[in-house]
């Protein structure tokens, strides 16, 4: 009997958690574990997004430097972000965290050796309240590659932006 009662309330927490996490994803604000896109933005269109203010400013396009080539095939492709922050806190980004790049549709790993190759700041660093950071976050690319999105998700939250561009719009470094 006591065993019948250990079973029947382990299942009733268990259908009122599940109860539970069905209503958040009805509550204004709440996804429920889902993660949606707030917005879509191009070369040159400045977002306010968890806190931050951001741009994508610059799209690159190299082969590389004497020390950090792409793979066969490849170029490095970088975006220079200019990001601030428009919460009283002091905040951080670090190293491209949050970044995920996307070109033609096809997922592409943030590249170190991209960033080091360019030549300029990586996009990392604490902001004082009002005060931004300007900086590069590196992908290695098909040397064919025609669109680009970039993907940013800050933290726990359940919302992502997307920046995008096309090969047209890149600077040959």
């Amino acid at each position: 009997m006591a065993n019948l009662l250990m079973t029947r309330r382990i299942f009733l927490q268990a259908a009122g958690l599940c109860a539970a996490s069905a209503a958040v994803g009805l509550l204004p604000g709440c996804s429920g574990g889902k993660v949606t896109l707030q917005g879509s933005y191009a070369l040159g269109e400045r977002t306010s997004y968890s806190g931050f203010g951001m741009t994508l400013t610059k799209v690159y396009q190299s082969a590389g430097s004497l020390l950090n080539r792409p793979s066969s095939g490849k170029v490095f492709v970088i975006a220079e972000f200019e990001v601030s922050n428009e919460l009283e806190t002091e905040r951080t980004l670090t190293a491209g965290e949050g970044f995920t790049g996307y070109f033609d549709n096809q997922n592409r790993s943030r590249s170190v050796s991209a960033e080091l190759a360019s030549g300029m700041e990586r996009l990392e660093g604490k902001m004082s309240p009002g005060r931004s950071l300007h900086g590069v976050v590196g992908f290695e690319a098909p040397e064919d590659w025609q669109e680009m999105e970039i993907e940013f998700k800050y933290g726990s939250n359940s919302q992502y932006v997307i920046f995008r561009a096309a090969r047209s719009q890149a600077v040959e470094l």
